[in-house]
């Protein structure tokens, strides 16, 4: 499969959750926010992504060869974790959705 087509894939997952996640809110406290991460792997290289919406800046990060997408995923979500601690997120329920498939 093509980086391309990944990336594609990866932007298509992360649009359902955003969908899933608007048309359940009455799942979710009232104040809570959402992140979301995701991890893609092909032949050549891996990258892990993360959409804080206004938390911090969002993130696209190479991890380049010889990294799984199981690797690619945990590290999307370590990173996020790491990044709200830094931001001092602290008293507010956040919702971290990452979308592993296998």
């Amino acid at each position: 499969m093509q980086c391309a087509k990944i990336i594609e894939i990866g932007y298509s997952r992360l649009n359902l959750v955003k969908s899933w996640n608007r048309d359940q809110k009455a799942l979710l406290q009232e104040n809570s926010r959402s992140v979301y991460t995701d991890g893609s792997e092909c032949p050549l290289r891996a990258g892990a992504g993360i959409y804080f919406g206004n938390l911090a800046e969002d993130q696209s990060i190479p991890l380049g060869k010889n990294v799984t997408v199981f690797q690619a995923e945990t590290y999307a979500i370590q990173q996020c974790v790491c990044t709200l601690k830094s931001i001092s997120v602290t008293g507010e329920l956040i919702n971290i959705y990452s979308v592993i498939v296998y």
